[in-house]
């Protein structure tokens, strides 16, 4: 790399730097301050730090990689299907000599994320933008896109990591035709999120035909070999990881409901997430889904009022070469973004609260829309798109000492814009450290809790279940950070039919008298009136009932059952 080069990219990185710092802080880098995703609203942090907690405990040899046994034991799913980011999991347990095991990595993600975010951006506008002003302010304009910041919103660490997506399409630009580089990103996207590797899938596919469009469709049978073993791999991969390519045993369906509206490019506000901000102070929400169960917010997909500025000059342009002919080697993109927009949208597309048009999903393609249920991500890449169409065309058409002044004052205006949402980002990131370690002891404060800790090695609940119960986090960190293992948690995916028997058994054994002696069982309260109301009446009898050298009280709010602990 050249002088130059490294002076641009350090530039790309230090800027990246300091926007991290604006949105988050910069606290959470710490690994071990664990109090900001303690004192979150998002119950998905505490999802991907407690599954990374126990797969601490999970050999580095293992087949799936990201086997978690641990969490879940017989019902257990792998990290990858938690979206705890096999990246950084694995990583950390490939250095743990050198540095030990982070408490949490979920920080050090998000700061990687703003770097390369602002680094692939830059890699892509600068084949499109000479100056170098307009090339960093652009750029800037990526590192604040509500598309991506939204998601540190809604506690979706892994898929923060739009620079992966970025880094496709870089590579879609780029000339270099090494399909060993492909095979790189397309590995490391699917250490990350199957979502986002499925769209660096779909880049890699609309890359290889560009080529084919360039060489005009002239068979080169190792090209196409190679083509045809990278799909397969990515296939045959899939389940090494710990990505099940078969949901059917999953909770399925929600494909027409977590989606794109057609006003999301325009719609600052979030259908129906009561935590996140309204994205402008200057534009109006605009109306959603009537559903009080929408998921609309899947698909958000605002633009920004700086990008929303620029977009006239956009339309001028696509209106004066209407009738101009589209480069050929454009073509694999384009249809892969009309392709996203469209699978984004989902069965059922709607506009503002009306859904204008329905169709149903053919029996074949279902396999797909439920694995990929919440279509509406798929818009992420076709906003970025849009993006790099907008500030490419603004450079051609506008005087570079106009953009400078224009630019400047559209970044300005957007980050004023979006100051309310970004400030409540700041200040959930920021929570005060702590000083209690390990952590399940801000919760369990009773001293016996420590010889518990000794005498069992299972944690079990009643009733188990793969939605969170009420004790989630404080339950699952005294099993993780005392080398336990849990029957359940919050899993992003589980057998549910599995769930079923196993819920069945745990009534059966407590019925007979069938107690697991090397188990202590928590009783956990759901929003769920079955459940609980199965768990109360257990617990009734199991209180008065016991033998006498079983143990079965309330310590600091915990109903616990913990059998012979006084024979022990």
């Amino acid at each position: 790399m050249n002088k130059d080069k490294t002076i641009k990219y350090t530039l790309s990185v230090c800027i990246s730097a300091i926007f991290f710092l604006y949105v988050t802080g910069g606290l959470i880098l710490n690994t071990d301050n664990t109090y900001w995703i303690i004192n979150s609203f998002s119950i998905d942090y505490k999802q991907h730090w407690i599954t990374w907690l126990f797969f601490q405990n999970s050999p580095l040899l293992q087949l799936p990689l990201t086997g978690n046994y641990s969490y879940g034991m017989g019902l257990s799913t792998t990290l990858a299907a938690n979206d705890s980011i096999p990246l950084m999991a694995l990583a950390s347990k490939l250095m743990k000599p050198f540095f030990g095991l982070p408490n949490q990595y979920l920080g050090l993600w998000i700061f990687i994320c703003f770097i390369l975010q602002g680094l692939f951006s830059y890699k892509i506008l600068e084949k499109f933008i000479d100056d170098k002003y307009i090339l960093v302010t652009s750029t800037i304009f990526f590192l604040i896109a509500p598309v991506f910041l939204f998601r540190l919103s809604l506690g979706h660490t892994a898929m923060f990591g739009h620079w992966i997506i970025l880094a496709s399409i870089n590579m879609y630009f780029s000339s270099n035709r090494n399909l060993l580089k492909w095979l790189l990103v397309i590995v490391v996207s699917l250490l990350i999120n199957s979502y986002i590797s499925s769209m660096v899938l779909l880049f890699f596919i609309a890359f290889f035909f560009k080529t084919q469009v360039e060489k005009r469709f002239k068979f080169e049978l190792m090209n196409w070999v190679y083509f045809i073993g990278i799909c397969f791999f990515f296939i045959q991969i899939l389940p090494i990881i710990g990505l099940d390519i078969n949901v059917s045993k999953y909770y399925t369906g929600g494909f027409a409901n977590y989606r794109t509206n057609i006003n999301s490019f325009f719609d600052p506000g979030a259908t129906n997430w009561q935590h996140a901000s309204i994205w402008s102070s200057l534009l109006p929400d605009l109306l959603g889904s009537k559903s009080n169960l929408s998921g609309d917010y899947e698909g958000f997909a605002f633009l920004g009022i700086g990008t929303i500025a620029l977009l006239p000059i956009c339309i001028y342009s696509a209106i004066k070469n209407f009738r101009r002919k589209i480069n050929r080697s454009l073509l694999p993109i384009i249809l892969s973004a009309v392709f996203l927009l469209i699978y984004s949208f989902s069965n059922q597309i709607s506009l503002g609260n009306e859904i204008i048009f329905e169709y149903s999903v053919p029996k074949m393609f279902k396999v797909y829309t439920e694995s990929l249920r919440a279509s509406g991500r798929f818009i992420w890449p076709v906003v970025y798109l849009i993006y790099i169409l907008v500030f490419t065309i603004s450079y051609k058409l506008i005087t570079k000492k106009v953009l400078r002044i224009l630019l400047t004052l559209l970044l300005a205006l957007q980050i004023y814009d979006s100051t309310i949402p970004v400030k409540d980002l700041r200040e959930s990131f920021s929570t005060k450290v702590y000083s209690v370690k390990p952590e399940w002891k801000l919760f369990m404060k009773n001293p016996i809790w420590n010889k518990i800790a000794t005498k069992y090695d299972n944690v079990l609940l009643v009733m188990p279940n793969g939605w969170p119960s009420k004790q989630f986090l404080s339950i699952s960190l005294f099993a993780s950070q005392n080398s336990m293992n849990i029957d359940s948690g919050y899993h992003a995916r589980f057998n549910k039919n599995k769930m079923s028997e196993y819920q069945d058994e745990v009534i059966t054994d407590f019925l007979n008298n069938k107690f697991q002696t090397s188990s202590i069982y928590f009783f956990v309260e759901y929003s769920d009136t079955e459940l609980d109301l199965i768990s109360q009446e257990i617990w009734d009898k199991i209180s008065v009932s016991h033998n006498k050298d079983d143990l079965a009280m309330e310590i600091d709010g915990f109903k616990i059952f913990a059998p012979s602990f006084f024979k022990k």
